[in-house]
């Protein structure tokens, strides 16, 4: 108490100084010395109380009586020379003094002024505006020595060239107005800057006025007919927690494709107090797994007795409510196929996914700002759910609806600002193509996780979109825990509050916010950690393998064969046989095709081994080689050891076509194809104008999906089919079949890469063909 009533006092007598100082001498007739005494005295008290202070206290009670000490300087040489030019300097040397304390921070960093705005908001220290603020707080920082300097000027000034009377007016009067409308002027700016920085916020604190009602929220390539504003969002999750709240379920499990009805559902979910379950897979036999009485279905597609999202907001109207909720107690069940294949739940709170975004804004909130986000990946995966979707409603940023399939689409894309949400197999894909570079009106910023990204594909992104792709490293279980960008090195760089360290098994172990379990999650990833807290990945646990009692890292095999500057893709694996050996899957950079075009598989396979020879013991060398177009991976550009055994099955392959990949989500098995012009299928057909028959591209279908799908081979009947444009000899396609087992229906569709339809469809499967 009296420590605070002496900071008043003080502050009072500091304010007042001047005119105490011109009064004293002319009013009150007292001498130099005289007058000196007595604010000495003031001064004296105001400083014993933090000299009783200790330690750290004490530290801060020294700076913060700066003043004092310097009033009581002035005081002491006044009170000895008996001059009053002593007493005078009195502000020249507080100017002086804030000008030092003010500039140093601003090498020392961070700056005066963000370390004050710190103290009265701790949260700015990790929030995601803190790259905003601290710039901001510089620049006030940068101004206030501006005003030090020419107040120190002026005080000056009137020490040595002007009247006791200007100088009383000066530093009694004007140089407090100078301050005042300085103070004003900074507050004007920064509030105009905190309702620009007051479109972030988290999920939950939103309400019905967060964002303008005509503001735009989402949007897609199909017209203006698909564009969602704010004040359609708010309306449509209103409609949707109503049909929730009226279900008994505790839990719903959400699969839609649109991004903008996946969010609605979300929202509702939470609003509704109920558990969000998330999942890519919509096959039927995963859906009755997971719901029962207690668990019901939303989505935007047709699938049985699901609640079609379409119907609920055309039979429901808005309620004009906003609910609320607590993120720390709504619940969100993230599922995975993780390695395995099979599906396994990440449980949540939404709290955890908002830090997350937090922390990733912390470091990522600008490339948002003002920008279109679009996406290459499932948003029912945790990379898309927090970067595609949470982190562009934070942030304010409108959203595509629909995933860009095709590289084609961002060339209609590039008079915007965009952030690009991509996996690394749609990179790769880019980066093995001969695709033009993209004259963007401003380079987008792209992030990609899931899995590493090649150097080489790396470079490639950069030479076609303008921006070497940032790569994010964490998982679902974990959340964002690193970032870099390869062309600065192999090293990543923690998130902050993102604690990483070493197991004495080698593996990465991290502790993070966001992460609740007790004592932090340890990964299965081998890494090389740097004193600075940066790391290095050096594979999994399991790519050390053993083989004739040598340890061997699958990596290291992989990164000599991707030295050869031929390779876009390459997974080895080891394999078991009479002994065990290695075997190395390739797939070919547009450098490899060329030289090996018309080569055959022995000679490419002498290639490979004699350049290893050349780092590698003969016994590390792979013994079987593969040489797809592309690796098999899922959407996230996951690949799987199991898929890639899958290649060095002996089998023999059917010569009338040639499968390039195979990627099977759920009850949807996407395939890339050709049928070449050596095929029986063309022998008999059009000999001058040589193209596949319809009926063996619905042939094509039944054999595919049997294989790939598990659907019987038996027909009933063709229920719908459209052939828009022939397929020739030699071209490479992309089949998509679907089969729903509980209506025995199969669907496919021809297209190629660019989009262009072929055919497509649907026939009913039975025994009573």
């Amino acid at each position: 108490m009296r420590i605070a009533a002496g900071k008043i006092s003080f502050a009072a007598l500091s304010v007042l100084y001047p005119g105490l100082i011109f009064c004293g001498l002319y009013f009150w007739g007292l001498r130099p010395r005289i007058l000196s005494l007595v604010l000495f005295a003031i001064a004296l008290v105001n400083l014993r109380p933090l000299l009783k202070k200790s330690g750290q206290g004490k530290r801060q009670a020294l700076k913060s009586g700066l003043l004092v000490l310097i009033a009581l300087a002035c005081c002491a040489l006044a009170c000895i020379t008996d001059n009053i030019l002593s007493l005078k300097f009195y502000p020249v040397a507080v100017s002086a003094s804030l000008l030092v304390l003010f500039a140093s921070t601003l090498f020392s960093g961070p700056s005066l002024v963000f370390r004050l705005a710190c103290m009265s908001d701790k949260s700015l220290d990790y929030s995601a505006l803190r790259q905003f603020v601290e710039p901001y707080c510089r620049k006030v920082t940068i101004v206030w020595c501006s005003f030090f300097i020419f107040n120190g000027i002026a005080a000056t000034y009137t020490c040595l060239s002007g009247s006791d009377k200007m100088w009383a007016v000066y530093n009694g009067l004007i140089s407090y107005i100078l301050m005042g409308l300085l103070f004003s002027g900074e507050f004007i700016i920064r509030k105009k800057m905190q309702k620009k920085m007051n479109q972030y916020k988290y999920v939950s604190s939103f309400t019905r006025d967060s964002r303008d009602s005509d503001s735009l929220f989402a949007f897609d390539g199909n017209g203006d007919h698909s564009i969602k504003t704010w004040g359609d969002f708010v309306a449509d999750v209103s409609k949707v927690r109503q049909e929730i709240e009226a279900k008994p379920q505790r839990a719903w499990l959400l699969n839609c494709e649109d991004s903008y009805y996946f969010v609605v559902a979300l929202l509702a979910v939470m609003q509704a107090g109920k558990t969000a379950k998330i999942s890519a897979n919509h096959s039927q036999e995963f859906v009755k797994e997971i719901c029962s009485e207690d668990v019901s279905f939303i989505t935007d597609h047709a699938a049985g007795e699901a609640s079609q999202i379409q119907d609920i907001l055309s039979r429901r109207e808005d309620d004009g409510n906003w609910v609320m909720f607590d993120p720390k107690k709504a619940d969100v069940d993230v599922y995975t196929s993780g390695t395995t294949g099979k599906p396994k739940v990440s449980p949540k709170k939404f709290i955890q996914l908002e830090d997350e975004v937090n922390i990733f804004a912390s470091q990522f909130l600008g490339k948002y700002e003002n920008a279109f986000v679009i996406r290459t990946v499932d948003h029912h995966h945790i990379f898309g759910l927090t970067f595609a979707l949470l982190m562009a409603l934070m942030s304010g940023a409108p959203i595509r609806r629909n995933i860009v399939a095709f590289s084609d689409e961002l060339k209609e894309l590039k008079k915007r600002k965009l952030v690009i949400i991509a996996s690394p197999a749609f990179l790769k894909r880019l980066a093995g193509s001969k695709y033009e570079s993209i004259d963007f009106a401003e380079a987008p910023f792209i992030l990609s996780a899931g899995g590493a990204l090649p150097e080489d594909a790396a470079a490639a992104t950069e030479r076609i979109l303008k921006y070497w792709p940032t790569e994010i490293y964490g998982s679902t279980e974990t959340g964002c825990m690193a970032h870099r960008q390869s062309k600065n090195g192999p090293l990543y760089t923690p998130f902050p509050h993102n604690i990483i360290t070493l197991t004495q098994d080698g593996c990465l172990h991290v502790e993070s916010p966001y992460i609740y379990d007790e004592g932090g999650f340890t990964t299965a990833d081998l890494i090389k950690l740097e004193p600075d807290g940066r790391f290095m990945l050096l594979g999994r646990t399991g790519s050390i393998v053993k083989i004739e009692e040598k340890r061997i890292s699958l990596p290291e095999v992989e990164m000599r064969i991707r030295q050869t500057g031929l390779v876009q893709d390459v997974r080895v694996i080891a394999m078991s046989g009479k002994r065990q050996y290695l075997a190395a899957a390739v797939a070919l950079n547009q450098d490899g095709k060329e030289k090996f075009k018309g080569a055959r598989k022995l000679e490419m396979n002498k290639f490979f081994r004699n350049f290893l020879s050349q780092y590698l013991e003969l016994i590390v060398i792979p013994k079987r080689w593969r040489f797809p177009d592309e690796l098999p991976q899922d959407a996230m550009g996951k690949i799987k050891t199991a898929d890639i055994q899958a290649l060095f099955e002996d089998k023999q392959e059917d010569p009338n076509y040639k499968i390039h990949n195979v990627n099977v989500q759920g009850n949807t098995a996407t395939i890339e194809m050709e049928v070449p012009s050596t095929s029986d299928f063309f022998d008999g057909h059009f000999d001058s104008f040589k193209l596949l028959p319809a009926v063996v591209q619905v042939n094509l279908v039944m054999n595919l999906a049997h294989k790939h799908l598990g659907s019987p081979l038996t027909m009933h009947k063709i229920q719908r089919t459209k052939f828009m444009s022939p397929i020739p000899p030699d071209t490479k396609v992309i089949l998509e079949i679907s089969y729903d087992k509980e209506t025995g229906r199969i669907a496919f569709d021809f297209r190629n890469a660019e989009g262009k339809k072929f055919s497509n469809g649907s026939v009913k499967i039975g025994a009573e063909a």
